[in-house]
């Protein structure tokens, strides 16, 4: 009841059930996970990793728990306690792409690329059509200096999910680095499409636009940006743009 309650968007009433259902079985693992779950989507990060906890002291072998209980961790900065989590994930179920890919961004994390290579490859090799793998593998060859090696991941991630605007993002920025301003254009165009209110996404495209003449519909665009971003980050591309050439 709950899980139909919580897919009905009924949320409130999901919690109350999974409380009634601990209260009549406190050592329910299923409850006590799918009530973290809950609690992490409503920003109640403590209650959820308490719940994770105890589904974890239920059922000490509960992968996705673990999964879950890691991804909490790492997003709150306790990456060590995220990496063991991780690790037994994959002790407990080899093959579970979604722990090797996010074990691979902890990695790189933790300034390990290397390794992190390794899972978003295992990732890859277990699930080839997984579109945030692509993306993540292709922003770690970029950041190791393999635009070349990163280019078919962009593209792959992009033909699995064309709305994916962060990959769109990624791949406009790699193509106006190398001067294919046109091919960049089209990706900031459709990363805008996707996702309007992101101020970097304007401003890389107003410099964009700026490089190619387009002086107005720049200054569009530099304009969107510093009505969407954070005061610190206007005045960070005000300074910016003053210390362009023209």
């Amino acid at each position: 009841m709950a899980i139909l309650r919580k897919a009905q968007g009924d949320e409130a009433a999901a919690a109350q059930h999974y409380r009634e259902a601990l209260q009549l079985r406190p050592d329910y693992p299923e409850a006590h996970y799918n009530y973290a779950v809950l609690l992490q989507s409503r920003g109640s990060h403590q209650g959820a990793a308490d719940h994770y906890r105890q589904a974890l002291s239920s059922r000490v072998e509960y992968v996705d728990a673990h999964y879950s209980y890691a991804n909490l961790l790492r997003a709150s900065g306790q990456l060590t306690e995220a990496e063991s989590h991780y690790s037994e994930a994959l002790r407990l179920q080899p093959e579970y792409a979604q722990v090797h890919n996010n074990y691979a961004m902890l990695l790189e994390d933790t300034e390990r690329p290397g390794d992190a290579n390794e899972h978003y490859l295992e990732a890859l090799r277990i699930r080839p059509d997984y579109p945030e793998a692509h993306y993540n593998y292709a922003i770690l060859q970029e950041n190791q200096g393999d635009q070349a090696g990163a280019e078919p991941h962009y593209m792959e991630a992009l033909r699995l999910r064309p709305d994916y605007p962060e990959a769109h993002t990624n791949f406009a920025i790699l193509l106006h680095t190398r001067g294919e301003l046109d091919g960049a254009a089209d990706h900031y165009a459709e990363a805008l499409r996707l996702r309007p209110d992101s101020p970097e996404t304007h401003y890389n495209y107003g410099l964009l636009l700026k490089a190619q003449g387009a002086e107005s519909e720049a200054e569009e665009q530099f304009r969107m940006a510093y009505e969407l971003a954070p005061p610190e980050w206007a005045a960070a591309m005000n300074q910016q743009l003053e210390t362009e050439p023209p």
